[in-house]
């Protein structure tokens, strides 16, 4: 964010510097605040999503049934052996947890991308303006003046 911030910070002008400083600021909490809402709304449905298609794949025919239920009871018999799918399902929920938190940061990388395009997109801006910060202008009598642009 860093980068992003000084990149912007160089194209403004300096007698505009504190107005850029505090709306880059705001923009920065507003949009971490809008970052986190996406991530936690991105996780909580996809985990809903995985979930169900873990239970899908658990069914009486699948080849790994047998063996699960072996360690479980095996690591159950002390306990309550009853409370064997119940341990079947909070894996099924960790394991939810573990794929929706990888679809979570899909957003985020994405939106890193367009920081950095947002950065070249800046830097090439700056050297715009710095290449065409002075011209040089022929009036119709031959005479010649430098214009200095102040801004874009």
């Amino acid at each position: 964010i860093m980068p992003v911030m000084t990149a912007a910070l160089d194209v403004v002008p300096p007698e505009l510097n504190n107005q850029a400083t505090s709306l880059l600021n705001m923009l920065r909490q507003v949009g971490s605040s809008f970052g986190i809402a996406i991530m936690a709304t991105v996780a909580r449905t996809h985990q809903e999503m995985h979930y169900v298609r873990l239970a899908e794949k658990l069914t009486c025919d699948h080849p790994m049934l047998p063996e699960l239920i072996a360690r479980l009871r095996w690591g159950l018999a002390a306990y309550d052996p009853s409370g064997l799918w119940a341990v079947v399902a909070a894996q099924f929920h960790l394991q939810a947890a573990v794929y929706a938190l990888a679809d979570a940061f899909i957003p985020a990388v994405i939106f890193g991308i367009l920081a950095v395009c947002g950065v070249g997109v800046l830097c090439c801006c700056r050297k715009m303006r710095i290449g065409r910060s002075t011209q040089q202008e022929e009036h119709a009598d031959g005479t010649r003046f430098t214009q200095t642009l102040a801004h874009f």
